[in-house]
C-alpha cells in the first residue's frame, strides 16, 4: 500500500458479489476488475486493498493497490488455476445475482396472481348480481304488462253488458219490445221480444246485428214467429261476447 509505484484506485463492487468471498479470492476479483485500466494482467498482479465504509449497504468500497508481482516464476498451470478460479467467483456471483433476482420475480408474480384472482371473483360476483338484476327487472315489467292487461280486460268485460243491453234499446226503439233475457253461460244470453210487424222485426235484428258486431258481440238470430193478426211478430236470437 505505501510503494508509489503502484496503481491505486477505488473499486464499488455489490455486496451479494463478495459476500462469503476469501481474501485472496477477493484480491484476485480485484486484480481482474483493474486489469483493463492498470495495464497489469492479472495473473501477475501483486494486489492489496482497504475496504471503505459506505453508506449504502449493498455496496462495498475497496482502496486498491496493484503493481507487478514475478509472473515470471509463476507456472502456466497455477496462472490457469487463477484464472479459472477467478472465472468460476465470477459466475457463481452472477448465479447468485440471477437467482436473487429470479425469487423476487417470483414472488412478486404470486402476489400479483393472488391479486388477480381477487378481482376475478369480484367481477364475477358483480355479473351475477348485475344478471339477477336484470332477470328480476324482466319479471317485474312482464308481471306488470300482465296486470295492465287484465285490467284492461276487467274494464271491457265490465263495459261490455252495458254496451249490449244498450245496443239492444237503440235497436228496438219504438218496433219491438224484449219480452224476455236469460242466460246460461257467462257473457252469452237468450233475448225473446215482440215486434210490432214481421217486417218491424227483421229490421230489430239487422239493427242489432251490425250495432253488436261494433260492440265485440256476436249475434245468433233464432225463430221468428208472426202473431194470429199477422201485425205483430215474435222473435228470438242468442248474444254472445267474443
Amino acid at each position: 500500500m505505501d510503494d508509489p509505484s503502484a496503481f491505486r484506485r477505488q473499486v464499488r463492487m455489490s455486496s451479494v458479489q463478495t459476500a462469503g468471498l476469501a481474501k485472496h479470492e477477493i484480491e484476485m476479483a480485484l486484480a481482474y476488475e483493474l486489469e483493463p485500466v492498470s495495464g497489469i494482467p492479472a495473473a501477475e498482479a501483486e494486489v492489496q486493498y482497504i475496504v471503505i465504509a459506505d453508506e449504502d449497504p449493498s455496496v462495498c468500497v475497496y482502496d486498491v493497490a496493484v503493481r507487478r508481482g514475478g509472473a515470471g516464476k509463476v507456472s502456466t498451470g497455477k496462472r490457469t488455476i487463477k484464472i479459472l478460479s477467478a472465472v468460476g467467483v465470477a459466475i457463481l456471483c452472477a448465479i447468485i445475482v440471477d437467482a436473487a433476482f429470479t425469487l423476487r420475480e417470483l414472488s412478486s408474480l404470486k402476489k400479483e396472481l393472488v391479486a388477480r384472482r381477487h378481482l376475478d371473483e369480484k367481477v364475477k360476483s358483480i355479473v351475477r348480481a348485475e344478471k339477477a338484476a336484470r332477470d328480476e327487472a324482466q319479471r317485474i315489467r312482464i308481471s306488470r304488462k300482465n296486470a295492465a292487461d287484465a285490467q284492461e280486460k276487467a274494464a271491457k268485460l265490465r263495459l261490455a253488458w252495458h254496451g249490449i243491453l244498450s245496443q239492444i234499446a237503440s235497436s228496438c226503439g219504438g218496433n219491438a219490445v224484449v219480452t224476455e233475457v236469460s242466460s246460461k253461460a257467462p257473457f252469452s244470453a237468450r233475448m225473446k221480444a215482440t215486434a210490432v210487424s214481421p217486417q218491424a222485426a227483421a229490421d230489430v235484428m239487422a239493427n242489432l246485428s251490425a250495432g253488436a258486431n261494433d260492440k265485440k258481440w256476436r249475434v245468433v238470430p233464432g225463430s221468428t214467429v208472426a202473431g194470429a193478426d199477422d201485425e205483430t211478430a215474435v222473435f228470438e236470437c242468442e248474444v254472445a261476447y267474443d
